[in-house]
């Protein structure tokens, strides 16, 4: 079995002490993983070098793409990929990570075995957020850990036999069916974030075809922290991809997102969108 991490590492300038100890945080739990390679894309402020000791210092075996410029999430992740198809072509299994997380003994497992049960061509990961709630699960946990040797038993502890519709990251996908549905569509998605995840997802259900009723699901067999830290807010115009979105996958497109998606506001988001668009191409 091989796994292969991508992570996008993002450390701002004005906010440089705060994010580079959540960047340690990220990489000293990361290592907890069962599989340690990592594909790292530098988006800001440490060299290349710097960033590979650092992910050494923690036992990771590391690989660094791009240069410490903000390129996005969207190419970061992409050329993130493109790497491990070509440099890494034996990978069965990659997963999406970012530097907001904190994860626990062994956390890719339970997902892992998931994929291998069933044909599925990604699985999310259950996530608890820095205000201590289970979002999918509309569950409020209990307070935070305060210290880094608290957390391990605080994640496994919030670990439940529960599947649910939903999408979040960390997430790990099929590579060879990542692969054969391209990734993320540069072609369309230009802006720096947003809506890249809804484009793979339509890509996904086409792949597995309608009659199949595919939908993303989230295992709570497996329990990440993951803060969402929202370190890219103002970083790119967010409408971009919404238009590429639609340029790629049309009217329709929206109408399958409004399905696939378990999130409320999201699944109202698409179907007031489809809702509008529709009966303004039908006026």
């Amino acid at each position: 079995m091989s796994l292969v991490h991508t992570l996008l590492f993002f450390i701002r300038s004005d906010h440089y002490e705060d994010d580079l100890i959540q960047a340690k945080q990220c990489l000293k739990s990361l290592a907890k993983s069962t599989y340690k390679k990592v594909v790292i894309y530098n988006q800001g402020i440490l060299s290349n070098s710097e960033v590979k000791r650092l992910a050494e210092q923690y036992g990771l075996t590391s690989f660094i793409l791009g240069d410490g410029t903000n390129i996005g999430i969207v190419v970061g992740r992409q050329k993130c990929f493109e790497f491990i198809w070509d440099e890494l072509p034996d990978t069965q299994y990659i997963s999406e990570i970012h530097v907001d997380m904190i994860f626990t003994d062994c956390w890719e497992n339970k997902l892992i075995d998931y994929l291998e049960a069933n044909d599925e061509p990604m699985i999310s990961c259950g996530i608890v957020d820095s205000c201590g709630s289970c979002p999918s699960l509309d569950e409020q946990t209990q307070e935070l850990p305060e210290s880094s040797d608290e957390w391990t038993p605080f994640l496994s502890s919030l670990r439940q036999n529960i599947i649910t519709p939903g999408f979040t990251h960390p997430c790990i996908h099929v590579a060879k069916v990542l692969q054969a549905v391209g990734g993320y569509d540069l072609d369309f998605f230009k802006g720096n974030q947003c809506f890249e995840d809804d484009g793979l997802l339509i890509a996904y259900y086409l792949y597995y075809g309608i009659r199949a009723d595919w939908y993303p699901k989230i295992n709570y067999n497996s329990v990440v922290y993951h803060a969402i830290a929202m370190q890219r807010l103002g970083q790119g115009d967010y409408m971009q991809n919404y238009l590429g979105l639609i340029q790629e996958y049309g009217v329709k497109g929206l109408r399958y997102l409004s399905r696939l998606h378990a999130n409320p506001y999201q699944k109202e988001f698409f179907e007031k969108q489809f809702n509008y668009l529709s009966g303004s191409f039908n006026n």
